[in-house]
């Protein structure tokens, strides 16, 4: 989380899934961001697999939080996606 300079003010783990599946919702992710006063977000996950690919489930998640980001005037900077030696932007597919 980062205030308005963008500077962190606080990392937080928010979910851990399983070796095959995780459910997260989009409320879980900003809740705590609002409960800070935060200004923008970074958000991040890995893939077991290591494979940085984006899944669509991982596609619709981002475009849902960067979208409600957007109503509550929280800046979703970049959603991350960290495989193996390479990680994948989603920046670029979160326009709703």
């Amino acid at each position: 989380m980062l205030d308005a300079k963008s500077r962190i003010i606080l990392e937080r783990e928010i979910y851990v899934g399983t070796l095959h599946a995780t459910t997260v919702w989009t409320s879980d992710n900003l809740r705590k961001v609002l409960d800070e006063y935060a200004a923008a977000l970074i958000v991040f996950h890995n893939h077991p697999s290591g494979d940085a690919n984006p899944s669509a489930d991982v596609s619709l998640f981002t475009k849902r939080l960067v979208h409600a980001g957007n109503l509550l005037d929280v800046d979703v900077l970049d959603p991350l996606i960290l495989g193996i030696n390479r990680s994948v932007s989603l920046k670029g597919i979160s326009a709703m």
